[in-house]
């Protein structure tokens, strides 16, 4: 839905350190109510806060969860020592700006040897692990796991008007829209 719920704040203690906070006011609680995709975006951004500071020369220090006092708080990243960036930090930084979410139909042939061999090499990120579906059984056990999702999430009105807030044209929603639009699903 692309709600970006994460927000940066930056330490002025002398540190180069930067928090990345989760934002609830940017749940989705039809979509999302255990907040698993927030938590993954959270994961995205910070992956590219970690490869922006290596691209800049900095190693950095990673905490997840620093402390109790701020459950919003995802992680504390801060610089460590100067190092020249890599090929592969240079190389994953410049994709940032084309990933996307595929939104369209699958083509009903596989993906070639060579590109799902190319994927699975590039997961060698901590907390990363890529495992690719072989074999007609797999592939239409998922395939019908997937159709059943959807014809579930289409006939879920609140789910519907959910999505329709955050992927309409124009800016973002306010989150209050989607909790009232999740509140009158209920009660009608």
């Amino acid at each position: 839905h692309n709600t970006q719920p994460w927000v940066l704040e930056f330490h002025d203690d002398g540190a180069h350190g930067v928090s990345l906070f989760q934002r609830l006011d940017r749940a989705l609680p039809r979509h999302d109510p255990l907040g698993r995709d927030r938590r993954i975006s959270c994961g995205a951004a910070l992956t590219n806060l970690v490869l922006a500071m290596r691209v800049l020369g900095w190693a950095s220090d990673l905490t997840l969860q620093p402390t109790a006092d701020h459950p919003d708080e995802v992680a504390r990243v801060s610089s460590t020592a100067r190092r020249a960036p890599s090929d592969v930090d240079v190389a994953r930084y410049a994709a940032i700006p084309g990933r996307r979410s595929y939104r369209g139909p699958f083509e009903p042939t596989g993906v070639d040897p060579s590109t799902r061999d190319a994927l699975v090499a590039a997961s060698d990120v901590d907390g990363v692990e890529i495992r690719p579906i072989r074999g007609g059984g797999q592939i239409g056990a998922l395939a019908r796991v997937l159709g059943h999702a959807a014809l579930v999430l289409k006939a879920d009105r609140a789910y519907q008007r959910e999505l329709s807030a955050w992927t309409a044209g124009g800016p973002n929603p306010l989150p209050d829209r989607v909790v009232l639009a999740d509140r009158l699903s209920r009660e009608c």
